[in-house]
């Protein structure tokens, strides 16, 4: 074989294949590792404990907050105040969960009663809800399951 035929392939020019096929290939792993985990997160991300993160913006402090699941007598109270202005994440707990919506009653210092739906309907309490309370009004943003 004569080394100036145009058919043969100089061996920098093998390397120079070998390092790009090698540089697609983990470039494409990387990819779908990525993916896979993005994937994964997400999955684990609804499968958490459900979180309340409770937003006080009145200007009184609310002494305290009680969830209830429909279909069950007993509450989860939270028997932490959270004064004005301020935030605090709650995972209501319960036992023998049944499925349905979740309720809070919150009680502000002058006595002002608060009260919505945490969780239209939730099978696992699991997800986030987000509960603002302001003097006039309550807002909730959920995604529970």
């Amino acid at each position: 074989m004569n080394p100036t035929e145009p058919n043969s392939t100089s061996p920098s020019k093998k390397l120079k294949r070998n390092r790009l096929l090698s540089l697609i290939t983990i470039i494409v792993s990387v990819c779908t590792i990525i993916i896979i985990a993005t994937q994964a997160f997400g999955i684990l991300h609804a499968m958490r404990p459900l979180t309340v993160t409770l937003k006080n913006n009145t200007n009184s402090e609310i002494m305290s907050v009680e969830f209830r699941m429909t279909h069950m007598d007993a509450p989860y109270v939270f028997e932490r105040a959270v004064p004005a202005g301020e935030s605090r994440n709650i995972r209501p707990e319960f036992e023998n969960l049944v499925e349905g919506e979740l309720t809070f009653t919150a009680v502000d210092a002058e006595g002002h009663v608060y009260t919505g739906i945490a969780c239209g309907y939730t099978s696992t309490l699991s997800g986030e809800s987000t509960v603002t309370i302001d003097t006039d009004e309550v807002t909730i943003q959920a995604e529970c399951s």
